[in-house]
């Protein structure tokens, strides 16, 4: 079956591990199960790759999808339990770890470190809440998160722009001097807690011009207008020449 131009594809889908793509179908007959259960019957979806219905051709490989009875992003979280071995000063030391695993759509996503499995538990439902946050709140495209690359954001107020986002949870960022000078960014990355090794290590950041954040950090600002930017470069000069 050919896609009609008016129709639309919505997201990819997980059922029974397999991937699905979710369209909006406008061109054809609403399903039954969507005008009984209350929902437009315009949702159908088509499994892409290798799968149960990988054969199924033409009107056959659509199938109806409800939003009541499924799920449109899976989470999971995947917790082991382990053992780490060190040799120093002549002698061995066993140590135990917990590590857990946070996927959306079997892609991990976010990952964390503890020594216990309560922990460990209890921070990836809670970094789930947050994750969802950034999905539905703020656009952040975290099924598809290399695309993320390039985006405008806030950090510490200072203008910057994503690079690289890691599976870890972590993401790399460069600062944007558009708008803003150099010593003025970096500065303001300094924390008044901040001993002499930390800011050495924000020296070396400096100089590449990028710094590694979390991605769920409270500091980070994911709407960034550059209206914002001018007028707070504004206030910075008049406040610099004491004029209120």
């Amino acid at each position: 079956m050919s896609i009609n131009r008016g129709n639309q594809f919505i997201t990819e889908v997980i059922i029974r591990g397999f991937v699905y793509e979710l369209w909006e179908l406008t061109d054809r007959e609403p399903h039954s199960l969507g005008t009984m259960n209350g929902e437009s019957g315009t949702l159908w979806v088509k499994q892409i790759g290798e799968g149960p219905f990988k054969d199924l051709e033409g009107e056959d490989e659509w199938i109806p999808w409800l939003d009541k009875s499924a799920n449109r992003d899976c989470w999971e979280i995947h917790i082991m339990d382990g053992n780490s071995i060190k040799y120093k000063w002549s002698d061995y030391s066993i140590t135990k770890h917990t590590t857990a695993s946070i996927s959306l759509n079997n892609n991990v996503i976010y990952e964390i470190n503890g020594h216990n499995f309560d922990f460990c538990y209890n921070e990836a439902r809670n970094k789930i809440y947050q994750l969802k946050e950034l999905l539905y709140t703020f656009d952040v495209n975290l099924k598809n998160i290399e695309k993320e690359s390039g985006r405008k954001i806030f950090y510490k107020s200072m203008p910057a722009i994503i690079d690289t986002i890691y599976i870890q949870g972590e993401m790399y960022i460069k600062a944007d001097y558009t708008e803003v000078d150099k010593d003025t960014w970096w500065n303001e990355m300094i924390e008044p807690w901040y001993d002499n090794y930390d800011i050495e290590n924000l020296d070396e950041c400096k100089y590449s011009n990028g710094i590694k954040v979390d991605i769920l950090s409270k500091d980070i600002y994911w709407n960034r207008n550059d209206r914002l930017i001018k007028l707070n470069k504004i206030q910075r000069n008049t406040n610099a020449k004491g004029i209120t």
